[in-house]
């Protein structure tokens, strides 16, 4: 279901940053005699790079944010298969009256995407430097 819900998202920003590629660089391309693989690998790659790694971390964040659909759909069932820090933090908090390992565990959940955030916008900054 969560792939059903993100993968249209995620073709979007894909199909649209495919359209914003400049032609002039494949024609250049075309005249220096480059095969189909050469220009996938040499100019669409590069030039898709930011929307890929946007498109992997939004993924990623999303992932973390399935509290709803998981807590629906599963409830973190069968036999915890389907937990996330979001279904432990909530399981702690208002199922056993833990509030405290609950906090915990949305604090580290917190810190999980928070490091994330940190690695992408060092990826992203070193990008454009060398850009």
């Amino acid at each position: 279901t969560n792939t059903w819900k993100c993968v249209p998202f995620n073709m979007l920003l894909l199909a649209t940053a495919l359209t914003t590629l400049p032609a002039d660089v494949y024609e250049a391309a075309e005249i220096d005699g480059a095969s189909r693989f050469q220009k996938f690998i040499k100019i669409t790659m590069p030039l898709m790079k930011p929307t890929i790694v946007t498109v992997i971390t939004l993924g990623f964040i999303y992932t973390f944010k399935t509290f709803e659909l998981i807590y629906v759909m599963t409830g973190g069932g069968p036999g915890n298969a389907t937990e996330i820090l979001a279904t432990i933090s909530y399981k702690f908090a208002f199922n056993n009256f833990d509030f405290g390992t609950g906090a915990a565990t949305a604090n580290i959940l917190m810190l999980v995407l928070f490091a994330f955030g940190i690695v992408y916008l060092r990826f992203v900054s070193n990008d454009e430097v060398i850009s």
